[in-house]
């Protein structure tokens, strides 16, 4: 599975502080075993693989607005997650901060959590 960053995540990747990418997955590629491999595409030049890995396993994402909520709504694998499991979500996706991260996914999104370390949310 090809998985295409900006320049401004490389450095992240590579340092393993972001450690999963969020993706729709409608074809249902991303499973445990299947190879990843991370493409930078550059605002200039060509683009070139920096990272090179596996997918270890998936979770199921969810992040809905409504006026009812003062922040989005944001569920994994069905269960809600708090503020600091939000923020913890951020770091881990490679956005500077929660504001970042919501600018990014503005919408309703339903999506997969392509994990490439052993991390898993609200595991029992």
């Amino acid at each position: 599975m090809i998985l295409r960053y900006k320049q401004k995540f490389v450095d992240k990747v590579t340092a393993r502080i972001k450690i999963h990418t969020i993706r729709r997955d409608l074809d249902n590629v991303a499973v445990a075993g299947e190879e990843l491999e991370m493409i930078c595409d550059p605002d200039k030049g060509d683009p070139f693989e920096f990272y090179n890995d596996y997918c270890r396993h998936t979770q199921d994402i969810r992040i809905l607005y409504s006026s009812m909520y003062q922040y989005p709504y944001v569920s994994i694998d069905g269960k809600s997650l708090m503020r600091s499991q939000i923020e913890d979500l951020v770091t881990n996706e490679g956005f500077d901060g929660v504001d970042q991260f919501f600018k990014f996914f503005d919408k309703n999104y339903d999506g997969k959590i392509i994990h490439w370390t052993d991390y898993e949310y609200l595991s029992s």
